[in-house]
């Protein structure tokens, strides 16, 4: 079954488009579609097979798997002009998936607010941005902050937040390098109809934890 995100779901992603913004990253419109090139820049390895693609204008036109893919679109577009992007952003998009199993936590599309910061770059921007999600997800759910050993051609440390009691991945943050835009950090500020989803799931264990106090 294919979960469709709904009005109160867009809610929760607007809502966190304007956290964002107050945690200093700028909202941009991006493309939904970019080159090969920026969707296999992130495509994890296992990913085989040629990435889905369709043809307008004469132009093959391949629709991201999250913002990130637009960013890096963007980024190497800007290098052709000699301009260096630069900012700490964050975009809404739909995310389109190779999943070979549909389920509840699976499926083949979804939206999302992607970061993404091209300035700052270190481990310590990357654990600043970690917070600033988690401190979202956490006025619903219990988080932890865990290691993501998922193999990446281009990145240099990782890591998940998973809600604490069943264990559903949030979101992936990390830093990548590629030589064709530089360093970057990733990050997902929220995506539907996971988060929902989620808080559904860790409902009980709240519940619990409330009567107990």
């Amino acid at each position: 079954m294919i979960n469709i995100v709904g009005p109160a779901m867009y809610n929760h992603l607007l809502k966190a488009v304007e956290y964002y913004a107050k945690c200093g990253f700028e909202y941009v419109n991006v493309p939904w579609t970019v080159s090969r090139e920026a969707i296999l820049m992130t495509r994890p390895p296992h990913v085989l097979g040629e990435p889905f693609s369709y043809n307008s204008g004469g132009v093959d036109h391949y629709p991201v798997a999250s913002a990130e893919q637009s960013f890096l679109q963007m980024a190497m577009d800007n290098w052709k002009v000699n301009v260096r992007p630069v900012g700490s952003l964050c975009a809404l998009t739909p995310c389109f998936r190779n999943e070979p199993v549909i389920d509840d936590l699976h499926q083949p599309y979804f939206m999302k607010v992607e970061l993404i910061s091209w300035d700052q770059t270190s481990h310590e921007d990357l654990t600043k941005m970690i917070a600033h999600a988690r401190l979202l997800f956490e006025e619903n759910l219990w988080v932890d902050c865990v290691p993501n050993t998922d193999p990446d051609p281009i990145g240099i440390e990782a890591y998940d937040l998973v809600t604490s009691h069943t264990g559903i991945e949030l979101g992936s943050y990390g830093i990548r390098e590629h030589p064709k835009v530089g360093r970057w950090l990733y990050g997902t500020g929220l995506a539907e109809p996971r988060y929902t989803y989620a808080i559904e799931k860790e409902e009980p264990f709240n519940q619990k934890i409330e009567a107990f106090f």
